[in-house]
């Protein structure tokens, strides 16, 4: 509902999409200086917001990572949607549970 709002030109929604945006490109631009990703994959219900959320989080990493060449970062939604993490667990225990 907020995305659609902001998507709309809603400017509270928009200003919300852009602080939230901006936490999410604090966090994630300190675990990039630690563990010097050439990806970053969002997923869930946080990648269904799109440019909404990832304009203001690629704009924090630029800001904040300067020990590594951000123009060779790809921050993405995981191709596999809200269901990435369900997925990605059946897999793990598929692997690690079943038959042990």
């Amino acid at each position: 509902m907020i995305a659609e709002a902001a998507r709309q030109g809603d400017a509270v929604a928009k200003k919300i999409y852009n602080q939230v945006g901006k936490y999410f490109g604090i966090a994630i631009a300190n675990t990039m200086v630690s563990v010097g990703p050439r990806k970053v994959v969002l997923g869930g219900g946080v990648a269904a917001a799109g440019e909404l959320l990832f304009k203001p989080i690629r704009r924090t990493i630029r800001e904040r990572v300067t020990i590594m060449p951000m123009d060779q970062v790809e921050v993405v939604a995981a191709s596999l949607g809200r269901n990435a993490g369900v997925l990605g667990m059946a897999v793990w225990a598929s692997q690690n549970l079943i038959g042990a």
